[in-house]
């Protein structure tokens, strides 16, 4: 049936509230300031070369390395929480810990973060604990506009709606 999916107000098609929607993606392509939660001075390591990846590939925006234990990681001033960055982030790489990403991705949403790439394993080998977490995170996510993506054994991806 043509038109289902929309509304009509006075010969204006409107989609309905069942019609969904596409979520902006632009934080992902886009973003303007990128930071790097888990950065590492070692591009052996998955924060180390994320960040050393984004440098070399010239990004041109602001990157922001987070490593709570040193204050310089790769030559970019570091911070030791997502929290304590004074401007807007449009991306979050999350290269920390299985049991780390859970209270990570809540400091996103805290600071405003509108976008979150999580790049992390063991969640399966932190059985007892780690079982419990992965799926709180869909619902934590969802009370505040989250859309949560992820499946065991892949790379999971949050992104804050608005």
């Amino acid at each position: 049936m043509a038109g289902a999916n929309y509304a009509s107000s006075e010969g204006v098609r409107v989609p309905s509230p069942r019609t969904m929607t596409r979520p902006d993606l632009a934080p992902f392509f886009e973003a303007d300031a990128v930071a790097v939660i888990g950065a590492s001075g070692d591009p052996s390591k998955v924060g180390g070369s994320v960040l050393a990846n984004l440098k070399a590939g010239g990004f041109a925006g602001r990157l922001v390395a987070v490593n709570a234990a040193r204050p310089v990681v790769q030559g970019l001033p570091a911070v030791p929480s997502i929290l304590e960055v004074a401007e807007p982030i449009d991306l979050a790489v999350v290269a920390v810990p299985a049991l780390s990403v859970l209270p990570t991705l809540k400091q996103c949403v805290t600071k405003g973060v509108r976008a979150a790439v999580v790049i992390s394993a063991g969640f399966r080998e932190a059985a007892t604990r780690g079982a419990r977490e992965r799926p709180s995170c869909a619902p934590g996510c969802t009370r505040r506009r989250c859309a949560w993506s992820a499946r065991t054994a892949s790379v999971g991806c949050a992104r804050r709606a608005g």
